[in-house]
């Protein structure tokens, strides 16, 4: 098995420089560069990049050296998906790419640069994250459901050419290998809300780009403004009814997440109605594809909380969480 080893914040920077020089960007510096913790796939790093006299902060992902990077450690697809949404729409915002190195993998691995946009990524139910007056976060939710219906609305292939649509067990399927990895106390459940989810598939409708990951942590707002969707690391082409599931999970007060009462101002109802208001259509078989998220989502928590108790001091938030995903899983059977 190929060993990971990180970046020296030498070598990071050399790239970058070197990079930048083939861009826009003249007599650039790299200044306070800081890794940051999050980040399980690539590495993330936050700088200053002093450029023709001009500061402009920064968010470096790199991925992981010594592996190969490939489905959601490929950084340079999810450069070039913030690219072409750039491209085709300004509803939908996302960080500029700014810098792209393609690295020679594995050894050497691809990173790329983006802007640093302002405001925060604060998740209401979180407990670590600022709590938000209850008329920021009911706009902030409605805000998440409208982008979403923009971001649908986009052809996909011109965001992914030549990338295969994945189908409803497609999807399934790429968490099904991660419950064999987790805690069996955790997967206790998975099995029997497999097996319903395969006996109850919907008619599929046309594939959309799905972020993959659509919640507060990721959508950066200042104030009431969306300012930017990051990590698109498991962005696929399917059907857009996972996200919009995804929304209805992790911004709303069905929240895994939510471990804060009286903290979402908006119903979950009010989401789905905003999102079909915006695109203009009804929304059919949903509860299908929110227990398909139950099914996702418990196994990437799993996931988490596995890498957290494998370090020195286990989260205890995450700990919370454990002891609440096989009823969050049970309530798919039901």
């Amino acid at each position: 098995m190929e060993q990971s080893v990180d970046l020296s914040d030498e070598e990071l920077s050399q790239r970058l420089l070197a990079a930048a020089g083939q861009t826009r960007f003249r007599n650039v510096a790299i200044r306070q560069l800081e890794r940051l913790p999050k980040g399980l796939s690539s590495l993330t790093y936050r700088a200053a990049l002093d450029a023709d006299g001009q500061e402009q902060r920064v968010i470096v992902k790199a991925a992981r050296p010594g592996i190969p990077p490939t489905r959601n450690r490929d950084v340079l697809r999810q450069a070039r998906i913030m690219t072409a949404l750039a491209s085709a729409t300004p509803e939908v915002p996302v960080p500029e790419v700014l810098i792209v190195d393609r690295g020679d993998p594995p050894a050497v691995p691809p990173l790329f640069a983006m802007t640093l946009v302002p405001g925060d990524a604060e998740d209401p139910g979180w407990p670590e994250d600022a709590a938000q007056p209850d008329d920021v976060v009911r706009e902030r939710g409605l805000v998440m459901a409208r982008t979403l219906a923009a971001l649908h609305a986009v052809p996909a292939q011109s965001l992914l050419p030549g990338e295969l649509e994945l189908s409803l067990t497609d999807e399934l399927d790429r968490w099904a290998d991660v419950y064999e990895a987790v805690d069996t106390e955790l997967a206790a459940p998975a099995a029997a809300c497999r097996h319903l989810l395969d006996k109850t598939l919907p008619t599929r409708v046309p594939a959309v780009l799905n972020h993959g990951d659509y919640r507060f942590g990721n959508a950066v707002f200042d104030g009431t403004r969306l300012t930017g969707l990051i990590d698109w690391e498991i962005a696929a082409l399917e059907d857009p009814r996972f996200d919009l599931a995804n929304l209805i999970l992790y911004c709303g007060p069905d929240s895994l997440l939510r471990l804060r009462d009286s903290c979402y101002a908006h119903t979950s109802e009010e989401l789905i109605a905003a999102y079909e208001l915006a695109i203009g259509a009804r929304v059919v078989d949903l509860d299908w594809f929110v227990r398909a998220l139950r099914y996702k989502s418990a196994a990437a928590l799993a996931l988490l909380i596995k890498h957290s108790r494998r370090g020195r001091e286990p989260s205890p938030l995450l700990e919370e969480v454990a002891e609440r995903l096989p009823a969050f899983m049970v309530r798919s059977l039901e």
